[in-house]
């Protein structure tokens, strides 16, 4: 009974296998590959399964064969060549799994010297693809005048797609036969990150997992202190903000290897034929990250002192121009934060020496920033506290340049102030010119470019009535806008009395449209939106309705959207009569005249 159920066991297995291997199917087609001589053809066999929408997927052995023979007959290069390309795969649902390997070998004959180059890769997958195991690459395929790029070699291992144990690589350091050869060599620890000696190119560097100790150069050496301290810290015995206190930060840089590897693998024109297969994952960069220690610029107390005036002419005299300090910060214009430490960047380092604690340090050229103590930095915040404040006017002073002067008598000095000037200048300005331009300032105004200087106070870089930029306090800052947008209505309803007093002397529509008067004509006080010439009888049939008209009020004005609220009062038909009062909103424009459109009866309010 035993027996009997291990033999049906087996039969089960067999019936499965069975039906396993009558899925899958074998294909034998023409294949034809570019390798760095030019096109090969042979065969290759694979196997395949039919996929769910009727394609064919790789799954099982593949095998590839193929070869051609070259003859070259010029005056710098003759003889003969034959290329044998070999490929051998395993493939599972599409994708690569298992051994894989190639080889592609150059051999003949060239200006009667024997040739016998090869390109040789190996290498093993997991599922999905996914490079596994031991990789290997080595190529000495080189020939003149062909796009060739020459002698590679790489030596590495991936553990479930990442780089890990011994890695040796010798190849152009960029894509293409110009690129200049590079040589890397050394270890990644299990979870791939650099530990050990690596040489690269003619650098020596030393890690200890992924901390850099060392670097040797021709020119250069890693000072003794920094691998002193680079050793504590990658034991454990000190930190990053230890560090910090000690003069030294923590930087992070990487290892190009992964880049290396990927195109030692996969860009070979005689290598594996991945371009065509497919079924591949080289996804991860690999590109290992490291940390170093690099020392830090410290400003001396002359130094700070010196920031101190420096940063006084940027906020408070306007003056920009400092050969030392570059302005690119936040704080105070030129001081910034890296991890919560100030900073200043600096524009001539050899000049900015003498101003260090450590004047003989030497820092990358990417990388001239000198750091501010906390006790120096709360020391320079005082002194520019102080500064600032010293030198911060009130609201009143911002606008109008004194504390004595508010809006009413603002506008009157501003007139009295334009007149004089017109005077001595030979010209005879009206009140509403002079308003005019008032107003426009006023409205410039708006697009105020505001600095913070620190939590209480801000930079004006515009006042209306002081030459010079203004500090006020920073919770002032609205109080300022609604006041110079207040001021600017009341000039607009002082400049708007013009229009409204010429209709009230001219009364009647006619005599309004086309008379002239000591104050002007229409067109000193009315514009038209339409393209007609002759636009003043129509303006004067749209008067016509609110004649005879007595008087006026300003109800509102819209300075944003440039619209007055006006009641316009007309002349009772007799003299018992009552006067009417329409209530309108009429349209104005930069130079204080009102739009003729705008007087429209349907659209007014008897009130």
């Amino acid at each position: 009974m035993k027996m009997k159920k291990i033999l049906l066991l087996g039969t089960a297995c067999l019936m499965c296998l069975g039906t396993s291997f009558a899925q899958r199917k074998q294909n034998t087609v023409t294949y034809t590959k570019a390798t760095s001589l030019g096109l090969i053809t042979g065969k290759a066999n694979y196997h395949y399964i039919i996929g769910e929408n009727g394609s064919n997927i790789k799954d099982g052995s593949l095998n590839i064969n193929a070869q051609e023979s070259y003859e070259f007959n010029r005056l710098t290069l003759w003889g003969n060549l034959d290329v044998r390309y070999k490929l051998d795969a395993v493939f599972s649902n599409g994708g690569l799994y298992g051994a894989a390997s190639s080889s592609c070998k150059v051999s003949g004959s060239l200006n009667n010297t024997p040739v016998n180059m090869q390109c040789n890769f190996s290498g093993n997958f997991i599922k999905g693809g996914i490079p596994h195991g031991d990789f290997k690459v080595k190529n000495n395929i080189s020939l003149e005048d062909y796009d060739i790029w020459g002698a590679v070699l790489l030596n590495a291992h991936y553990d479930n797609g990442i780089l890990t144990g011994a890695y040796e690589y010798i190849g152009p350091n960029k894509y293409g036969r110009e690129g200049m050869t590079t040589s890397v060599k050394g270890s990644l620890n299990p979870e791939g990150i650099p530990t050990g000696t690596w040489i690269i190119g003619n650098d020596k560097y030393e890690f200890i997992d992924g901390v850099l100790i060392s670097k040797t150069t021709r020119k250069s050496s890693t000072k003794p202190a920094v691998t002193e301290m680079s050793r504590k810290y990658a034991a454990g015995e000190i930190n990053k903000e230890q560090l910090l206190n000690l003069g030294y930060t923590i930087r992070q840089d990487s290892l190009t290897i992964g880049n290396y590897a990927r195109m030692a693998i996969l860009s070979l024109k005689d290598g594996f034929d991945f371009e065509s297969l497919q079924g591949y994952n080289l996804s991860k960069r690999n590109n290992p990250k490291y940390e170093y220690l690099t020392e830090r610029a410290y400003i001396s107390d002359e130094g700070a002192a010196y920031l101190v005036e420096t940063v006084k002419k940027f906020t408070l005299d306007d003056r920009y121009s400092d050969p030392l300090i570059s302005k690119e910060g936040d704080i105070y214009w030129c001081i910034n934060t890296d991890e919560d430490q100030a900073y200043i960047s600096i524009r001539n380092w050899d000049g900015f020496k003498n101003y260090l604690q450590n004047p003989s340090i030497k820092l990358p050229n990417y990388e001239h920033k000198a750091y501010l103590t906390s006790e120096q930095m709360n020391a320079v915040d005082s002194c520019i506290n102080a500064a600032i404040a010293s030198q911060a006017v009130t609201l009143s002073q911002a606008i109008f340049g004194s504390d004595q002067v508010d809006a009413g008598s603002y506008i009157k000095q501003s007139i009295n102030s334009g007149k004089a000037t017109a005077t001595k200048l030979g010209m005879n300005l009206s009140d509403s010119e002079i308003l005019r331009s008032i107003s426009s300032a006023l409205r410039d105004s708006k697009d105020l470019q505001l600095m913070e200087l620190n939590d209480n106070y801000c930079l004006l870089s515009y006042s209306p009535d002081i030459s010079q930029r203004v500090i006020i306090k920073t919770n002032s800052i609205n109080d300022y806008n609604t006041t110079l947008k207040n001021i600017s209505k009341e000039i607009t309803v002082y400049s708007l009395r013009a229009p409204f007093e010429f209709m009230v002397d001219a009364s009647k529509a006619s005599k309004i449209a086309y008379s002239t008067t000591d104050n002007g004509s229409c067109e000193d006080f009315f514009y038209t939106e339409s393209t007609v010439s002759y636009w003043q009888a129509d303006f004067a049939d749209r008067l016509k309705p609110f004649c005879d008209i007595i008087g006026y009020e300003i109800v509102d004005v819209d300075t944003d959207n440039r619209t007055v609220l006006c009641n316009i009062i007309k002349k009772g038909k007799k003299k018992k009569d009552p006067s009417i009062i329409y209530q309108i909103s009429i349209k104005y424009n930069n130079e204080m005249r009102l739009c003729a459109e705008s007087f429209d009866i349907t659209k007014a309010k008897q009130l």
